[in-house]
């Protein structure tokens, strides 16, 4: 299958005081970990599934537009970025076209790891189920993939809830994947970041 793994990395860190992507974390911007891991999974997945992974990444800002670019990924800016997170799942849906799926992955979640990426792709795949995301007990949601079925409503989205009302409306199709907490761990304030050094 065609997936299109699209890592969504517009955040504007009001709650963190200033753009917490480019926030040095242990010496590496925040936005580079998953990054990271997401090329690793495509790799992984290539070589082991045959599937195709494409990696897109819409952000506003150039440097990481620049950055993701130079690591072979292809690049959207998000001029939109100020309506929500509804703005990059529409340009990344279009962006990646025609795909068997659409993945979408949040650039504040450092602690992904690509191993985890892989089985969560592998396993939906598997599961028979058009939609799909991550949960740890009650929380559910980032990252979650989209059968292509759902391109339309994905296209339609407004506002700052993403893909979750899909997920809602539709949660009798939902397959969802354990993970860890810390995998899932997302940085929006100070202390989020203070955590996260610990944690490294």
């Amino acid at each position: 299958m065609d997936i299109a793994l699209i890592y969504m990395a517009s955040g504007r860190g009001r709650r963190f005081g200033s753009n917490k992507l480019l926030y040095a974390l242990n010496g590496r911007p925040l936005y580079q970990y998953g990054f990271i891991q997401l090329q690793e999974a495509a790799r992984l997945l290539h070589r082991q599934e045959d599937m195709c992974c494409r990696l897109w990444v819409v952000s506003p800002y150039e440097e990481i537009l620049d950055w993701c670019r130079k690591q072979g990924a292809c690049v959207q800016k998000n001029s939109q970025a100020a309506e929500g997170m509804a703005a990059s799942v529409r340009l990344g849906t279009a962006c990646a076209g025609t795909a068997g799926a659409y993945a979408f992955f949040a650039a504040d979640q450092p602690f992904i790891q690509g191993q985890t990426i892989v089985f969560f792709l592998r396993g939906f795949i598997r599961s028979g189920r058009s939609l799909g995301c991550m949960a740890c007990g009650p929380r559910k949601g980032n990252p979650a993939i989209f059968l292509a079925r759902y391109r339309p409503k994905l296209l339609a989205l407004q506002g700052d809830t993403g893909g979750r009302q899909i997920l809602r409306d539709h949660s009798e199709e939902v397959w969802y994947f354990s993970a860890a907490a810390e995998e899932l761990q997302d940085i929006d304030t100070r202390e989020d970041l203070k955590q996260a050094l610990k944690m490294l």
